[in-house]
């Protein structure tokens, strides 16, 4: 590099020509306007490329779209175009390889810990958490003194089997799904939540078909909900009301109908609701099916008599 005269100073831009004028005699820099080039080929296939171009300006040394600013000059090669830079291509069969290896690594420390991971999670040595079912909330804290674990998943439950609580047993292969390189990840806590419910053991309502499909039914009943939804055709709104009686024997009569049970009494300037308690019941039976556990008699053309309002 060419000495400067002695006592004169050197600025910043005496210090960009110096250093072009040393790598402009610089066999590498000469290559600056080349096309990047590969250095070497391991045994692998993976190729080391090399490039003296700066990657910011191109090699260009200036960056027109920032012409406002020190007059467009890179900053990165200090507007010289020189910046040499390197990087790596593999081929898609090795990086298959070290994928497969990475993943046996991450397997081999997930099978080292998973002991220790389900201890923690809540499941015994044969793989094995029970769940406690039904409102947990009031008696949390009595189920955490007793040595119960929490999780959001599946809520409450215990390692081993207690007589005293209502559980539903669920395994580890029911719980989690195996991830190479994370190892066992919950599953979806809706699906999870279905599981419990599909294995929970549903009691009997004492509830029995009643009549035969296509044959007029009459039984004293009492109303004990009703509910309705809108159906909306476009052109008009119609109400649907679905009403749920009992008979004497705890036997379920289900009538879906446009009718509703409450009548209205307009005595005297007032509206009063009249709502119906009992009644005989006459319709035909439409179907015999079951709700959650629990056997319905589907009536349809239904008449009320003989009943009973407040």
């Amino acid at each position: 590099m060419t000495a400067l005269p002695a006592g004169q100073k050197t600025g910043r831009k005496d210090f960009k020509m110096a250093m072009t004028a040393f790598y402009m005699g610089n066999e590498t820099y000469k290559r600056k306007h080349g096309e990047p080039f590969i250095e070497r080929v391991d045994k692998n296939g993976t190729e080391y490329w090399l490039d003296y171009n700066c990657p910011k300006c191109g090699g260009t040394g200036y960056l027109p779209e920032y012409a406002a600013i020190d007059r467009a000059r890179c900053w990165k090669c200090m507007a010289t175009g020189y910046y040499p830079h390197r990087w790596k291509v593999m081929t898609s069969e090795y990086r298959a390889i070290l994928a497969a290896k990475r993943d046996a690594k991450a397997r081999k420390e997930n099978l080292a810990a998973r002991a220790d991971f389900l201890a923690k999670e809540g499941f015994n040595t044969d793989g094995k958490t029970y769940v406690v079912i039904g409102k947990t909330f009031d008696i949390k804290d009595e189920l955490k003194a007793a040595g119960a674990k929490f999780c959001y998943p599946i809520g409450w439950h215990f390692p081993e089997k207690l007589e005293n609580l209502a559980t539903v047993e669920l395994t580890v292969t029911d719980c989690f799904w195996e991830n190479a390189v994370a190892g066992l990840v919950w599953n979806a806590r809706a699906d999870l939540q279905e599981l419990i419910k599909e294995r929970t053991p549903r009691e009997s309502s004492g509830s029995e078909y009643l009549g035969e499909i296509g044959k007029r039914l009459t039984v004293s009943v009492a109303l004990k909900k009703s509910f309705s939804f809108e159906n909306d055709y476009g052109y008009h709104t119609t109400t649907t009301y679905i009403h749920n009686f009992e008979d004497e024997a705890g036997n379920v009569i289900i009538w879906k109908t446009a009718k509703d049970m409450t009548e209205y009494d307009y005595g005297n300037g007032n509206c009063t609701a009249r709502e119906l308690i009992k009644c005989d019941l006459t319709g035909t039976v439409k179907e015999h099916s079951e709700y959650k556990g629990v056997k319905q008699t589907i009536l349809t053309r239904c008449k009320i008599q003989n009943d009973e309002r407040t």
